[in-house]
């Protein structure tokens, strides 16, 4: 994806994240939405006439941390998955005190598959033939929404971190096609391999700070299985498509440029906006005028406040002017007449010349004669 397409929608500022207050700033992004879904007018350049233009959201994608604050569920605590919900299959670890997700996913394996009925290779002495959790429909997820109730400390809802784990309503479900969409949000591949290969470097390397083999690991470890090799499967692919239409590194190759626009460190928000629209406005107009005035054509340095030739031939209307300080030159002998057979040679009012002179001299039967 160019970078000519990709639009600043909104700008959140810093330096924490807003959490459930991020409904309140997503409003005119909403607001627009709405607007284009219905459709908005619009000129097509190329065809020279207007037409309804019409977008529509179709998914987000970020890191698993943001992927709580804008869907509304906390990634955090046993409930952490928001595919699985109230039927997580996670458990504590007994030493390291963290939420695990080992061998929570033979479930999705088909139901014949020889995984299935490994008693030792996962979890110790332990076989799986349920099904997989079952997903929320968009309905089921308005339905949870109406049941929703604050406590008495008005600070979150009943039954959080028990029968559910929503921390607000996302704005996504103002949308007049929310209940259509099949995959609203997606987990970034690239953080996810980035934070996988770092824990596998880590530990393999025995980095003191970042390794994930410790003592508490270890006897973790040796309680809950024999093997450690698990495979996985994705049921997000099948709907999703192609990964690289599913992670963010064309977005993180464009965040880095507009990072690098900020020139007032104390007001980081405002430099990448205006540097942005200033961007904008610079490419989107010029797709909007007539060759002859591309405003992104580069300024010519020379030749540009030139008088004009005196002469009618097409050669001599750009006199051309000096890079540097002139000094005069003389030709030496035999460097004017190549100068004018260039000339010649180059001159469109020449041609019938030269085709006259083909013409009695080669395509005749009489031979040239030859000067020796």
């Amino acid at each position: 994806m160019k970078y000519e397409f990709m639009f600043l929608c909104l700008i959140i500022p810093g330096p924490e994240h807003p959490g459930p207050k991020i409904n309140v700033m997503l409003q005119p992004l909403i607001k627009e939405l709405k607007q284009l879904w219905y459709g908005v007018d619009a000129y097509d350049i190329s065809l020279k006439q207007k037409f309804t233009l019409r977008a529509a959201y179709l998914w987000s994608v970020h890191d698993f941390m943001a992927y709580g604050i804008f869907a509304g569920w906390s990634v955090y605590g046993t409930l952490t998955c928001p595919i699985c919900g109230v039927d997580t299959r996670c458990f504590r670890l007994e030493f390291g005190g963290k939420i695990c997700y080992f061998d929570c996913h033979r479930c999705w394996l088909p139901s014949d598959h020889i995984f299935r009925g490994e008693k030792d290779s996962f979890r110790k002495d332990t076989v799986c033939y349920e099904g997989p959790p079952k997903r929320l429909s968009a309905q089921e997820i308005l339905d949870q929404f109406a049941s929703l109730k604050l406590n008495e400390e008005k600070i979150a809802y009943e039954g959080f971190g028990k029968e559910h784990n929503w921390t607000h309503i996302s704005g996504i479900w103002d949308l007049p096609y929310a209940k259509a969409l099949k995959l609203p949000h997606n987990i970034d591949v690239m953080h996810q391999e980035r934070k996988v290969a770092e824990s596998i470097i880590s530990t393999c390397m025995d980095f003191s700070d970042k390794t994930k083999d410790n003592v508490k690991a270890q006897k973790d470890l040796a309680k809950i299985c024999k093997w450690p090799t698990l495979e996985l499967t994705a049921s997000g692919a099948k709907v999703g498509g192609p990964m690289q239409f599913r992670w963010m590194f064309h977005i993180e190759r464009d965040l880095k440029y507009l990072r690098a626009m900020v020139g007032n460190k104390a007001r980081v928000e405002g430099c990448i906006a205006e540097a942005f629209i200033l961007k904008e406005i610079s490419y989107f107009n010029s797709v909007y005028f007539a060759e002859e005035y591309n405003v992104n054509a580069p300024t010519m340095r020379y030749n540009v406040d030139e008088e004009p030739s005196a002469s009618d031939l097409p050669i001599f209307q750009s006199t051309g002017a000096s890079a540097s300080a002139s000094s005069p030159y003389y030709f030496k002998p035999g460097e004017r007449v190549s100068a004018y057979l260039y000339m010649y040679a180059n001159m469109k009012e020449m041609d019938s010349y030269f085709k006259e002179f083909h013409r009695q001299n080669w395509t005749s039967k009489k031979q040239p004669t030859m000067k020796m």
